[in-house]
């Protein structure tokens, strides 16, 4: 079955084979404004020029029916998976889905902000907050 790199693991990876990879097609799953989904893929594409990235965006519900179809018919075509979503993808290493990679950088960062077999990394931390209205009386 074709595994899936988290998004920091694939990008630390193909970034490092890029030097012996002639032009290659990267498809990026992402659930990131569409902003920052650019901002990533034009970083990653100026460190490793050559390598052209196509990328899809849309919510995290809508990127994981589509990619679960596409394993479900044994043809996934993301190559890289980027969501904020750690249950998804808490989900995804339990079904093996995910590809590991531990990375040298990873000593620099607190430890609950990847997964420990570095099957995930954080790339940034929502916060959710809980709002009330006081009604008058």
């Amino acid at each position: 079955m074709h595994k899936l790199l988290s998004a920091f693991t694939a990008l630390v990876v193909i970034g490092m084979a890029a030097g012996t990879a002639s032009a290659a097609d990267l498809v990026l799953y992402t659930s990131q404004p569409n902003e920052d989904a650019q901002a990533t893929v034009d970083g990653f594409k100026a460190a490793n020029p050559g390598i052209d990235v196509q990328w899809v965006r849309d919510g995290t519900p809508q990127i994981m029916a589509k990619l679960n179809a596409e394993i479900q018919a044994g043809n996934p075509v993301a190559d890289v998976l980027l969501i904020a979503d750690t249950v998804t993808l808490e989900r995804m290493k339990e079904a093996k889905q995910l590809l590991a990679y531990t990375s040298p950088e990873a000593a620099n960062y607190d430890k609950s902000l990847y997964d420990a077999d570095g099957y995930y990394y954080s790339t940034k931390l929502i916060t959710t907050g809980i709002m009330y209205t006081r009604r008058p009386r």
